[in-house]
């Protein structure tokens, strides 16, 4: 192994698409400024409902201010992650502030079962020592992986945005594919185009013959210069 290689933290996902895709895990610095600005959210809707709660227990009543906010503390300790984690930024607003996201090892999004399933386990990496052990376990990870990370098939990499070739760069009209595409399947048409002229037209073909079933590449005269079609429609709508 090289010291480059050794210094990229680059992880590379091959898709069923016979192409490759690049998840950039984060450390554990970014992740702990994540886990600060997520804290301070916390600390200020406490404060601010405590306030609220404290003006107007004359209203409600002392004990009931007093399980609202104990109600309120349950929902954030156990749902706050995974209801962000699984919505579509696949982050925590303090992940977000960060440029962070949460996704599964092969790249796809997380489902709420897997966020909650990693914050489940938080706790086990927090609570001895005050974070020691998720600490160390992100440290000594290749993909920085923390417990509950391991246990869900999870990583938090960076939101990097897909690099999309120039418009002009693919040899071919622009074809819109017809059906709903998602992000992942977007990108390996994407990773297709980019990397077209390091594949044999054999290869190419092979990549791209499950298209054939696809009403709109039956349009095209061959099932690759749909896939480029598809690539170069796809940078239009990026730019």
């Amino acid at each position: 192994m090289t010291v480059a290689s050794k210094l990229d933290n680059r992880r590379e996902i091959e898709l069923a698409e016979g192409v490759h895709i690049h998840l950039r895990p984060a450390g554990l610095f970014p992740r702990l400024m994540a886990r600060f600005i997520d804290g301070a959210i916390w600390l200020l809707i406490f404060i601010v409902l405590s306030v609220v709660l404290s003006l107007s227990g004359w209203l409600i009543g002392d004990e009931a201010s007093q399980g609202f906010l104990m109600l309120l503390a349950f929902v954030m300790v156990w749902f706050y992650d995974p209801f962000f984690e699984a919505s579509k930024a696949s982050a925590t607003p303090g992940k977000m502030a960060m440029k962070l996201k949460v996704v599964r090892r092969s790249g796809a999004p997380v489902g709420f079962a897997s966020g909650f399933l990693r914050c489940l386990l938080f706790w086990i990496d927090f609570l001895p020592a005050l974070g020691t052990v998720g600490m160390v376990s992100i440290l000594a990870s290749r993909n920085s992986q923390r417990l509950g990370d391991m246990v869900a098939d999870t990583l938090v990499v960076y939101r990097s945005p897909p690099r999309v070739p120039e418009v002009e760069s693919i040899n071919a009209p622009a074809v819109r594919p017809g059906v709903l595409l998602q992000r992942e399947e977007q990108l390996a048409f994407i990773e297709f185009a980019d990397r077209l002229d390091r594949l044999s037209p054999a290869r190419q073909n092979e990549i791209t013959a499950p298209l054939a079933a696809l009403e709109a590449a039956r349009k095209s005269p061959t099932t690759t210069s749909f896939a480029l079609g598809v690539a170069r429609w796809l940078s239009h709508q990026e730019k």
